[in-house]
């Protein structure tokens, strides 16, 4: 019995038969390389996908608070222009 760490059934190996086909897009990746990765390094990939979706939201975050202090920050400047 496979471990949900051990499961590979989502994992796709590399075919030759797929040389003339569009790349699959795993990882949010079209690149054509990925059809010849192996299984170790689709599990990696997969590791690496999750870090990098985390670090985007993360800095989607931040950017979010920068804007909400810039908009805070215009509002006082008009309003010292005002008077």
């Amino acid at each position: 019995m496979t471990t949900p760490d051990e499961d590979t059934s989502c994992l796709q190996k590399p075919s030759r038969h797929l040389a003339g086909k569009k790349a699959p897009k795993l990882f949010g990746i079209g690149a054509a390389w990925l059809r010849f990765a192996t299984e170790l390094e689709l599990r990696r990939l997969a590791v690496l996908h999750v870090r990098i979706e985390r670090k985007k939201r993360a800095l989607a975050d931040i950017r979010a608070e920068r804007d909400v202090i810039a908009r805070r920050c215009e509002k006082r400047m008009q309003r010292t222009r005002m008077n």
